[in-house]
């Protein structure tokens, strides 16, 4: 199901608008391989930092963005809240917007994101369609947008150094950890990544601990 033209134009005003918006993938969004080619897209045109998949009792079925990718801000939401002024939801229940922030809530029925929740912008489709239509919009005003242009380009500058930091830090806290017994969940991580293949589908049930094993793992 793709889109109206009505909503996507209402998603790009306010991701255009947006000073510091944030996008929240949920753990389905990646079930087309290609979704995670056009948000790598979306985030690089718009300087759009993303929180992708999801660590909580539901798990993260697939990948939605490269770790390595430099719009990858790790896991955790709430460290951004302060922050932002628009967050855009794909395909991921259960993400509690504070009042003063706008938005975007993008998902195919309404079981999944209940029509109760308060929504500046939502869009029934699918994930793989809608966003395609929406980097191809915003590509296309930008080139006109002069100003939002700059905007974008400082904000992306900004944030790459931000991941930068974000990955060097995960990588000393488990190289910290590795001689810890038992065996520390980041550093399990870490050493994953060092052997698997891009073949790899990794399982795992780590009870309230998913974000410390989430944070050694690379996936590109």
């Amino acid at each position: 199901i793709a889109a109206s033209d009505a909503s996507i134009q209402a998603a790009v005003h306010l991701l255009l608008e947006a000073d510091m918006p944030i996008v929240v993938t949920g753990g389905m969004m990646g079930r087309f391989p290609e979704t995670v080619d056009t948000l790598m897209r979306l985030a690089e045109t718009m300087g759009l930092p993303v929180i992708p998949g999801s660590i909580s009792a539901h798990g993260s079925k697939t990948m939605n963005l490269p770790t390595t990718h430099p719009m990858f801000l790790g896991y955790d939401l709430d460290a951004y809240l302060d922050q932002v002024d628009l967050v855009f939801v794909i395909d991921q229940p259960m993400v509690e917007v504070p009042s003063h922030v706008r938005s975007i809530f993008l998902d195919w029925g309404a079981n999944f994101t209940p029509l109760d929740t308060p929504v500046d912008v939502r869009i029934h489709g699918c994930s793989n369609l809608v966003l395609t239509q929406i980097t191809d919009t915003i590509t296309q005003l930008l080139k006109i947008k002069v100003d939002a242009k700059q905007r974008v380009q400082n904000r992306f500058d900004t944030l790459k150094v931000e991941h930068e930091q974000l990955i060097q830090t995960w990588k000393t806290e488990a190289q910290a950890a590795k001689t810890k017994k038992p065996i520390d969940l980041i550093w399990l991580g870490y050493v994953l990544s060092q052997i698997k293949t891009r073949n790899t589908v990794i399982c795992g049930r780590y009870g309230g601990n998913g974000y410390q094993f989430m944070k050694g793992l690379t996936f590109i």
